[in-house]
């Protein structure tokens, strides 16, 4: 059996932290374009469904003018905590997963962004749940447009609810 001091454990975990915040250097917009809806907005309240290592939600907390994220997620990670440390003063962290979360997330949301359970009912349950939170001329969007399973969801309930989805790269969103 091996024995790992506390210390080396945390410095493995600050050092992974590190290299995954070294990724965070491309811009939001050029990443993730369905932001660019909210480029210019104050005081922004959204969501982040499905949070991994945190490098969508600290781009999101550098590059717009965020009041409150709620980051959702099943996970919680050192790593996550350490790449987001500077912005907890925004944060609400809610470990669970996103169906059992959607009581605890406020309507009137300026945003939700969709990137957890990628199979097809979990993106249109995700969707059906998050989408009335949204205020009106708020962003509902998403990643991996380009996965069959949340690709059919996407466009099945916008669709059905009159909306028109737009796409960029594996972004997809909407204005409600």
């Amino acid at each position: 059996m091996v024995v790992v001091s506390k210390e080396l454990l945390d410095s493995l975990k600050k050092s992974r932290a590190s290299s995954v915040l070294d990724t965070i250097k491309s811009d939001l917009f050029s990443d993730r374009p369905a932001f660019l809806e909210l480029k210019d907005k104050k005081d922004l309240v959204g969501v982040e469904l499905g949070v991994q290592y945190g490098v969508n939600a600290a781009n999101i907390l550098q590059y717009l003018n965020i009041k409150k994220l709620y980051l959702v997620d099943i996970h919680d990670t050192a790593e996550r905590r350490e790449i987001l440390k500077d912005f907890e003063h925004k944060i609400v962290y809610i470990i669970k997963s996103s169906t059992d979360a959607v009581t605890e997330i406020p309507d009137d949301l300026d945003f939700v962004y969709i990137d957890a359970d990628h199979t097809e009912k979990a993106v249109y349950e995700d969707i059906e749940n998050y989408f009335p939170k949204v205020r009106e001329g708020g962003l509902v969007a998403g990643h991996d447009y380009n996965r069959s399973g949340t690709r059919a969801s996407i466009n099945k309930f916008f669709d059905n609810n009159k909306r028109r989805v737009s796409t960029l790269k594996r972004d997809w969103w909407v204005i409600k």
